[in-house]
């Protein structure tokens, strides 16, 4: 076979395990290097650290890395790099009786040159992982862009499609390097389950085309224990993980933790970073996980020693999670709106339910901004700015209200309901005959003066409410896009013809099943929810839409559920040349000195 064909056919196969299992597999059947991730640390510019995991210790873990594509013949890679950190994933009581155990292999990679692609594969006791590949950082002052995300703990469908729109990121944009993840990754930071199941996940961030987006990585409150630093290979010495990040010549990356003492030697350490690192970069970052100025929670203790500093050494921008919505400050000095003040951005939204920002918050207020969607931050760095693009997939809670539009189910029109009583699990099916129930007219509720349909009766009564409407195919005909518009108080379920196309508030299970539902006060404006594959199941001849709404308690004080079908919005709010993707906020800091 001619070469070149021996090495596609190779290719192709790995493809094909990873695609189907997300690692290779060994032709024993025991699994080979799973969960690759490229981790950078101070000088990503010739220095990463890429790791993995396997089911069985082994005796030998190595890195093969080229700079070009190998297609899948390990003969061809010029550099090895053996492990030099391997060990077994702790488990502590709870986990051992669940799941399997694990071994971590770190392999530092160095003296890599600038602005480099590498390629790699994995080789774990000769079991070869499919092939990657990473940019390293600059050492020049080129453009480039990093995403900023954090709180991936709960909400495992939402934390996997934020996963799967990042990839779709590092797919569309080159210049997009890196990705620095704010903490809280999982619920229980001592529990290998958790842990594995995010490893698990993050293998989706990985795109298409092998291309991984090295992570920068932040302490949360949740990421207790030893996983952490066995996950990342301790990043910046265990026990402290803070340090600082070197991109390009002009752009410094801080990362403090949050979750230990914020002031004596890391308050110490700080403003020593802050002293050397100033005078010598345009753009100056600092990322951890407990917010000081939050859109939800009370400030973090570090807030009386890094805000000071903060200001003194005229940080240009913050990035803060723990809050699960997003934010952006104005420019904040001496505790008031000041233009020449730092800006903090962030708050979490990688897969958390989101949570309601407090918008009466001064610093929040315009030309702040605060709102709940599940978002990454994309920052672009240039001499002429730092770009701040807050965006999330289509299926994100978007909270924007389209100004042209086709009305397909107008506001106010009728839907059959049903309330006080749960239907049968086919409910939300086409076939089913919904003939029987009321009709009303949206929106549906009490307590809040703004329902067309009152449920005097609900409060105390029952805590769920059943909508069905059908559309004729005759009518979508020529129609591009359908989004549902929808207010709602506390959480819903919508189907289209049976199938499960949002979710929102609820945790797990439908109807009298429905677990954990977050408590969400109804805003004045209607959230968008694109309805994908919604051509499917039309051969019946009609589209059928079903909304289940739930409130958090029967004894709450108010419910709504307000809603209409639109098509073809022509503001969807999607960056030109960006399918897919929602823009939450669009905002440019300039450089403090020319």
């Amino acid at each position: 076979m001619n070469p070149k064909n021996t090495r596609l056919v190779a290719l192709l196969a790995s493809c094909c395990l990873f695609l189907i299992t997300g690692s290779t597999i060994a032709s024993s059947g025991q699994p080979g290097p799973s969960h690759c991730r490229v981790v950078w640390g101070e000088d990503p510019a010739h220095v990463a650290k890429i790791s993995w995991s396997t089911q069985a210790a082994g005796s030998k873990h190595e890195v093969l890395l080229a700079t070009s594509p190998q297609a899948g013949d390990l003969s061809g890679y010029s550099m090895r790099v053996t492990s030099h950190r391997d060990g077994e994933f702790t488990r502590d009581s709870r986990d051992k009786d669940s799941t399997s155990p694990a071994w971590y292999h770190h392999a530092e990679v160095r003296d890599l040159a600038p602005s480099t692609t590498y390629w790699f594969v994995i080789v774990s006791d000769q079991v070869p992982s499919r092939e990657f590949h990473f940019m390293t950082g600059p050492v020049d002052n080129r453009p480039f862009k990093i995403i900023y995300g954090g709180d991936s703990r709960s909400g495992h469908p939402a934390r996997q499609e934020m996963n799967r729109f990042m990839a779709s990121i590092a797919l569309e944009d080159p210049d997009v390097l890196a990705f620095a993840h704010g903490g809280d990754y999982i619920m229980s930071g001592a529990l290998w389950s958790h842990w594995k199941a995010w490893l698990d996940h993050h293998e989706l961030s990985v795109a298409a085309s092998g291309r991984v987006l090295p992570i920068i990585p932040v302490r949360g409150n949740h990421d207790t224990g030893p996983l952490y630093d066995e996950v990342f290979d301790r990043p910046g010495e265990a026990g402290k993980n803070y340090y600082t990040t070197q991109l390009g010549s002009q752009v410094a990356l801080i990362t403090l933790n949050s979750e230990i003492s914020t002031t004596g030697d890391q308050a110490l350490w700080l403003e020593e970073q802050l002293a050397e690192l100033r005078p010598a970069n345009r753009w100056l970052l600092a990322q951890y996980h407990r917010p000081l100025f939050p859109a939800v929670k009370s400030p973090g203790a570090a807030k009386s020693t890094w805000v000071p500093l903060f200001e003194h050494f005229d940080v240009d921008l913050v990035l803060e999670s723990d809050g699960h919505v997003i934010k952006r400050t104005v420019p904040i000095r001496d505790g008031k709106h000041d233009p020449s003040g730092v800006t903090y951005i962030g708050e979490g939204g990688l897969g958390v339910p989101q949570r309601t920002p407090d918008t009466k918050r001064w610093y929040l207020k315009e030309p702040g901004m605060a709102a709940s969607a599940h978002h990454v931050s994309i920052l672009e760095f240039s001499d002429e700015g730092l770009q701040i693009l807050t965006v999330g997939p289509p299926t994100s809670e978007g909270r924007f209200e389209p100004k042209e539009f086709t009305e397909v189910i107008a506001p106010q029109a009728d839907w059959s309901y049903l309330v006080g009583e749960d239907p049968s699990p086919q409910w939300s099916a086409r076939s089913f005959d919904s003939s029987a129930w009321p009709k009303g007219s949206a929106g549906f509720g009490y307590g809040d003066d703004d329902d067309s349909t009152l449920l005097d009766d609900m409060r105390g009564e029952y805590s769920r409410v059943y909508l069905r409407k059908s559309i004729d195919a005759d009518s979508l005909e020529g129609i591009e896009e359908l989004a549902l518009m929808i207010r709602y108080d506390d959480a819903f379920i919508a189907y289209a013809n049976g199938k499960e196309f949002s979710r929102v508030g609820v945790k797990s299970g439908a109807g009298a099943l429905a677990k954990d539902i977050q408590s969400h006060e109804a805003r004045d404006r209607f959230d968008y929810i694109p309805i994908p594959d919604w051509r499917a199941g039309l051969e019946g001849g009609e589209l059928v839409l079903a909304i289940e709404g739930h409130n958090a308690s029967a004894s709450s004080s108010d419910f709504t559920l307000d809603l209409f079908l639109i098509a073809d919005p022509s503001n969807t709010g999607k960056s030109e040349g960006a399918a897919g993707r929602i823009v939450h906020d669009d905002h440019r800091l300039e450089p403090r000195t020319p």
